[in-house]
């Protein structure tokens, strides 16, 4: 629709206004969904990318990009790469720098550096970084299990509407943990095993940031 209207000179006025309507609209809906769907929050983010090139619209460009910079949580370094080669395609070299491609080129390669050189995790590590928003104290040994290293698994005898919440919570997180109820005895007993996707999903997000280095050394070219 945006590349309609930069078609017609009449309208101008009109794809700017809807450049800028956006832009709120998006930044908003962004931080009311956290960190939900990334994904389709890149898209998004791209295609407004790609209506201020098309409008020579600088000025918000710059602002997306330090926006994007300013919040790894909505847009993962990992997925901005296509991103970032759709975009920069669209414009001159010579204007790269000036449209600060060089900065958000930089920005991702560092991030994909940083987290390749922790290297990858030990089979025999256990620990899952994440944590329950919830600050109870059930949520709050629930941590302290995810954290250990050497634990992969927690018997914990608990009440019903206590059982139910510590479900939810993990369930929330997404994490490679399972939950079992034992029913035998009383209060019966929550058992929750960190299984062995903890390490095969390492592995596979360590493959994938191989793969994005080589993508972002082939990038380089642009500058």
């Amino acid at each position: 629709f945006i590349q309609e209207l930069s078609n017609n000179t009449e309208c101008s006025d009109i794809g700017q206004w809807l450049i800028n309507y956006q832009l709120e609209q998006i930044f908003l809906k962004h931080k009311n969904s956290y960190n939900n769907n990334v994904t389709k929050k890149v898209s998004e983010i791209t295609d407004l990318i790609l209506g201020t090139i098309i409008y020579q619209n600088q000025d918000i460009h710059l602002k997306i990009i330090s926006h994007i910079i300013a919040h790894e949580n909505y847009y993962p370094y990992i997925l901005l790469i296509d991103s970032f080669e759709r975009c920069a395609n669209k414009l001159d070299k010579a204007f790269l720098g000036l449209w600060r491609y060089k900065k958000l080129f930089e920005y991702i390669n560092k991030s994909l550096i940083t987290e390749h050189d922790k290297g990858l995790r030990d089979k025999d590590d256990w620990s899952i970084n994440k944590k329950c928003k919830c600050s109870c104290q059930n949520c709050k040994i629930t941590n302290d299990f995810l954290s250990q290293s050497t634990v992969d698994e927690k018997i914990w005898p608990l009440a019903q509407d206590a059982r139910k919440h510590v479900e939810s919570e993990i369930k929330a997180l997404q994490i490679p943990v399972d939950t079992k109820i034992v029913m035998s005895g009383r209060p019966y007993q929550l058992i929750l095993t960190k299984t062995s996707k903890l390490y095969e999903n390492a592995k596979n997000r360590y493959d994938l940031v191989q793969k994005a280095l080589k993508k972002m050394n082939q990038l380089s070219a642009m500058f």
